[in-house]
């Protein structure tokens, strides 16, 4: 039997609108092309297309046909569209190039969730067809519609979509010089206008800056569901104390934390890839210690606690509905325990951040910095340089300073200080404005410290 006749790919030029495209056929019987030739061409990004055909004469008829023949309009239109899919993957692109990939992700997350809305809101079809007119509609009618929990969005969220959706835009605007990624679709797709930046944007509603004042903390560590759970009234003192967000704060590892009540929070967890090291009281620390589990990460057996404060109350169902540890489910749960305190205590709107914000007020930290940024300008440098190349960061100082000025404001009320995790010292008689003025007089600023917290708490607890 003779033997089949075996062919080799072929390359064939074809003119075409003034232009040369190499086209190479390939054969049945090839890597992924068995019964029919096939054909490539990359100047059309073609890759492999059967032309279901038998013959290399056909074949070369077929592929001719092909590229030669005047489209449609509507290929030609669909050619020449930029769909969301298309606008995805220059996003994907752009936030690849970042260096903190965490960072990247989370932002990617957050201009991919700006387009839905805006889609779901406006009903644009792809990214094309997105106009002036449809921006302004979406802000009129943004804050109108209403989110799945009945209430309707505010006009914070419409501006940060708008924000969102503008930069976005401008990556896929051939226009837009360098902030434009090329190179992901046809160029043919890419956008000559900005719809964005061709309206007025609403306004943002100004928040409200809650924080807590010294009787409103000690009112919400006495809550009796912090008490029946004491991890969940820990995260809260941690926070504080930390300064933390509440993403790195439910992340708190054991290995983040020192004997000397040191806690590192790592690059890869901070917000902006820079991570910083707090400190927090021994007592808190060796709090911690007696509820230690057996996994890395600090809070996992809160879960236990508030399953316990659920049966003890009476209330078996909610305790079957607690799910097992993880940083996002302390998260949420932290968040709607806070907010269901805040509406019995006319301090609606209150949230985490609150620590992170009171602890910054009291931990004087903003001056700090502005101290370490007068010295950078005064030396002819930026603060970023002078931290990489002229200083070394003594965070060990910083941290110390930090909790000094933390602990001072709490010193001013006993009661609220220990429940903060201070060891404070008994009340002695006698101190007076006088001897303080005589140890700063002396030059011993530690004692003149020591003493003015002792003043401020024996005028606090003696009778008016």
């Amino acid at each position: 039997m003779a033997n089949a006749v075996r062919h080799k790919w072929k390359r064939l030029t074809i003119p075409t609108d003034g232009e040369l495209l190499t086209v190479y056929l390939h054969p049945p019987g090839t890597v992924g092309n068995t019964r029919y030739w096939a054909f490539s061409c990359r100047e059309a990004s073609i890759t492999k297309k059967s032309l279901k055909c038998n013959s290399l004469k056909d074949a070369k008829l077929t592929a001719i046909k092909l590229l030669t023949a005047p489209k449609s309009e509507d290929e030609s239109k669909s050619e020449e569209t930029l769909t969301w899919g298309d606008w995805d993957s220059i996003q994907v692109a752009y936030y690849r190039k970042k260096a903190n990939e965490k960072r990247a992700n989370r932002t990617l997350e957050e201009c991919r969730k700006a387009m839905r809305l805006f889609v779901r809101i406006t009903g644009a079809p792809d990214a094309s067809s997105v106009d002036a007119d449809m921006v302004d509609r979406f802000q009129s009618e943004g804050v109108q519609r209403k989110k799945g929990d009945g209430k309707p969005y505010s006009a914070s969220t419409v501006w940060k979509t708008m924000a969102h959706m503008s930069s976005s835009f401008n990556r896929c605007r051939i226009s837009a010089g360098k902030r434009c990624v090329r190179g992901v679709v046809d160029q043919s797709k890419l956008l000559m206008v900005n719809a964005f930046e061709e309206v007025n944007w609403i306004e943002p509603t100004q928040p409200r800056k809650l924080q807590f004042s010294r009787e409103g903390l000690k009112a919400f560590l006495a809550w009796a569901y912090l008490a029946g759970c004491p991890l969940l009234s820990l995260f809260a003192k941690v926070s504080l104390w930390a300064r933390g967000r509440i993403e790195e704060m439910s992340e708190l590892g054991w290995d983040w934390i020192d004997d000397q009540g040191y806690v590192g929070i790592p690059d890869e967890q901070a917000k902006w890839g820079k991570g910083k090291l707090v400190k927090i009281p021994l007592l808190l620390v060796e709090e911690l210690r007696r509820y230690r589990g057996s996994g890395p990460f600090v809070w996992e057996r809160y879960v236990e606690q508030v399953r316990d404060y659920h049966r003890n109350t009476g209330h078996l169902a909610s305790a079957h509905k607690m799910l097992d540890f993880s940083p996002a489910r302390l998260k949420v749960h932290f968040q709607k325990q806070i907010q269901r305190w805040a509406k019995t205590s006319e301090n609606v709107g209150l949230s985490h951040h609150a620590f992170r914000r009171t602890g910054l007020q009291w931990s004087r930290e903003g001056q700090l910095r502005m101290y370490e940024a007068e010295y950078a300008k005064s030396s002819n440098l930026s603060l970023g340089v002078a931290d990489s190349y002229y200083t070394r960061d003594p965070r060990h100082l910083r941290a110390d300073i930090v909790f000094r000025s933390i602990a001072g404001e709490l010193s001013a009320d006993r009661e609220l200080a220990e429940m903060m995790g201070l060891r404070m010292p008994a009340p002695e008689e006698g101190v007076t404005v006088e001897s303080v003025e005589n140890a700063i007089r002396q030059g011993n600023l530690d004692e003149a410290e020591r003493l003015l917290v002792l003043l401020k708490s024996q005028r606090k607890e003696s009778p008016k």
